[in-house]
């Protein structure tokens, strides 16, 4: 039978995610290029399930890249807050596509998993990036008011990184 070309695509990164997602534990405690490729891979194959997010994580790593000359950064807060854009959106993963590709309002208790993404995303991440991305992920839909997720942060309570998170 045909399968359409888009379903081919999501079946083909729901796997390289799940290969990536069993190869993580083998890998050693802390912060390498190698863990970093790795999370920045599977981010990429986990948007890739999706055909509006594809390329999403790439495209915040750009973005961010940009916003962190714009600002002057140093050159590793620079990287970590590429990395941090690139895998703030990880947790997803744990979410339902039904939830995600629901149009409307969402009930109570699935907004509430949805709003759950960022702190599954840093402990997702956590064994192997800097703490600064590990702090600025769980912290990207916080907003200075306070009036965002997951903890209602406001201000300079919400890591420096984590502010400049789009």
């Amino acid at each position: 039978g045909y399968l359409p070309p888009r379903w081919l695509q999501r079946r083909e990164a729901l796997l390289r995610a799940q290969d990536l997602l069993a190869e993580l534990p083998s890998l050693p405690p802390g912060a390498s290029p190698r863990a970093t490729a790795l999370l920045a891979e599977l981010a990429s194959a986990l948007a890739a399930t999706d055909p509006y997010q594809r390329g999403r994580p790439e495209r915040r790593a750009r973005l961010s890249a940009e916003l962190a000359r714009e600002l002057n950064l140093p050159d590793g807060q620079a990287r970590r807050l590429q990395l941090a854009a690139r895998l703030q959106d990880i947790g997803l993963a744990e979410v339902p596509s039904e939830i995600l590709d629901q149009a409307g309002r969402l009930e109570e208790a699935e907004g509430n998993l949805v709003r759950r993404h960022p702190a599954i995303a840093a402990g997702l991440i956590g064994p192997w990036v800097e703490p600064e991305v590990t702090e600025a992920v769980p912290t990207h839909h916080e907003h200075l008011d306070g009036g965002g997720y997951p903890r209602g942060l406001s201000g300079a309570a919400i890591p420096p990184l984590g502010a400049l998170l789009v």
